[in-house]
């Protein structure tokens, strides 16, 4: 820049151009280099304000939105363990055909409630004739919580010499029987008599056979046969019911009011009820129930 001072000083002065260096190129280039150094300051400061800008934007984005409401995130999912499902009871039901299926099947016609029947034993002649006994009982309960319990415990009171409330004892017996055999041939329950196929005795005779008072006979819509038994002796009533099936064979069914003595009114084991723990009607739902087994229940 000095340089250039004295020239312009020179040319002032002396009124003779500048000698070289050339002034106007001098002056050309001066003014180049300022144009770049302006636009060098201009594109910096465009980068700086873009930089400042952008640093600003990506901030913003950066940042988050308060303006709108905020976002739930879902917390991670912890794992819990399934609920434990309750037991199921447990019902366990008796193979259809079986001692236990039958005995549930004449209980839930002739004891709803379950509170006077139980199956006491079976006796079986072959296949030809095959018996389910059972007692009914109306008494004490001893203190005991089943039907057995009490009996046992009543029993045993008595042979130990204890006063006990009277035990009423009647009997109920179903039989199997084919058809080359008669309800009344089994040696345990000898029945004489014209009427002496019509049903099961009730209870074990231990002295003369017994004997039915009267006997009817109806044919069923399908057209097997229903006999109706009743009977008077010894002041023990008794009533019992046969269905023949299409084959010959027979299902019968009786109940009575006393015990399997002689003298029923002996009350060692029990004296005889004081009425009869059934009716016809009941004991013809027995052995007409679809699930009463046509062939006797297999040995167990």
């Amino acid at each position: 820049m000095a340089m250039i001072d004295q020239l312009m000083r020179d040319a002032v002065e002396h009124g003779r151009p500048p000698s070289s260096p050339n002034l106007a190129v001098i002056l050309a280039r001066g003014q180049a280099r300022r144009r770049q150094a302006r636009l060098a300051q201009a594109g910096t400061a465009a980068l700086t304000g873009t930089a400042v800008i952008g640093a600003v934007t990506l901030g913003q984005a950066m940042l988050p939105d308060r303006s709108r409401p905020p976002v739930a995130v879902d917390s991670p999912t912890t794992a819990t363990s399934p609920a434990t499902p309750e037991s199921p009871t447990v019902t366990i039901t008796p193979a259809p055909g079986s001692q236990a299926a039958v005995a549930e099947l004449v209980a839930r016609h002739l004891d709803p409630d379950r509170g006077h029947i139980a199956i006491s034993g079976e006796d079986r002649s072959g296949d030809a004739y095959v018996v389910m006994t059972f007692d009914w009982f109306d008494g004490p309960t001893m203190g005991q919580s089943t039907l057995r319990d009490a009996v046992n415990t009543w029993y045993e009171a008595r042979q130990d010499g204890h006063q006990v409330e009277p035990l009423r004892n009647g009997k109920i017996n179903l039989a199997w029987v084919d058809a080359e055999t008669n309800l009344g041939a089994n040696d345990r329950r000898k029945v004489a008599g014209a009427h002496r196929n019509c049903a099961v005795s009730p209870r074990r005779v231990l002295g003369p056979p017994m004997i039915w008072a009267s006997c009817t006979t109806a044919t069923l819509p399908d057209g097997t046969t229903m006999l109706e038994a009743r009977g008077d002796a010894d002041g023990v009533q008794t009533i019992g019911v046969t269905h023949i099936l299409p084959d010959g064979s027979k299902i019968s069914i009786s109940v009575s009011t006393g015990g399997d003595l002689e003298d029923p009114s002996n009350d060692s084991t029990g004296i005889p009820l004081s009425q009869l723990p059934a009716t016809m009607d009941q004991l013809r739902a027995v052995v007409l129930d679809p699930y009463m087994p046509t062939t006797p229940p297999p040995y167990e």
